[in-house]
């Protein structure tokens, strides 16, 4: 089951994703809704759900103010919305879904079947990766799967609908999945979502560096941008 949150200020529009949920939906069980910002990144934070449902507009804020503020969790997000202007930067913020108003029951659908993919994924890999010390990854390279630990992966970066992992053997592999979906699969432990574009390995990290907004420089050489309000979670996390 996915346990689900649903955000939105229109009391209607909560009803028809609950009805939408309960008639073609059995993968889902609505946890919580909210129709604000601040309740909604409590329930993030606290109930920790596998997906949201999450609207554009709320009141006077948005949509991506709760997603800085979760940056932490690693929760699928479908937009849910009027806008079609907010789509290229809710695929920056590596939502899984852009769904607009009025919602097609097939286009409903259709997000909630990626959603339980993607989490069948993330499981089936968890499940092998206990049976070892090492976490591992099959990243394409040409025409063909290359096997990486985890460890050796410096970091990624988010580039629209597509990643790019960079490891300590100096390659770039580029892969369709999406910045989420890979967040959803590391091992929390050792990967960080340092900004909105960028995932780093912890083990990888040279130094903070003490510009006016925070840098990480890595052991690579290259140099990650931290997100404003991840500095102080950053640093615990690395212990620098």
């Amino acid at each position: 089951m996915l346990r689900t949150l649903i955000v939105d200020d229109e009391h209607l529009n909560i009803v028809l994703l609950e009805s939408l949920s309960a008639k073609y939906c059995p993968e889902i069980e609505i946890i919580a809704k909210a129709d604000n910002v601040d309740d909604a990144i409590d329930i993030c934070l606290n109930q920790k759900p596998d997906l949201m449902f999450l609207d554009i507009q709320i009141h006077n804020q948005t949509a991506f103010d709760i997603l800085e503020a979760i940056a932490e969790i690693p929760v699928m997000v479908v937009m849910v919305t009027a806008y079609e202007n907010y789509a290229l930067k809710a695929i920056k913020n590596s939502v899984i879904d852009y769904l607009l108003k009025p919602v097609r029951i097939s286009e409903f659908r259709d997000a909630v079947v990626k959603a339980v993919k993607l989490k069948s994924e993330r499981t089936a890999e968890n499940q092998v990766n206990e049976q070892s010390t090492d976490f591992y990854l099959a990243l394409p390279s040409a025409n063909k799967l290359v096997i990486a630990v985890a460890k050796q992966i410096i970091r990624l970066e988010g580039m629209s609908n597509y990643t790019k992992i960079y490891t300590e053997s100096g390659q770039c592999h580029t892969d369709t999945k999406t910045l989420i979906e890979y967040e959803l699969k590391l091992p929390p432990e050792m990967f960080v979502r340092v900004h909105k574009s960028h995932i780093i390995n912890i083990q990888q990290v040279e130094k903070i560096l003490r510009s006016k907004n925070g840098s990480l420089l890595l052991k690579d050489g290259s140099e990650i941008p931290i997100a404003a309000g991840r500095k102080k979670m950053i640093q615990d996390k690395i212990l620098f």
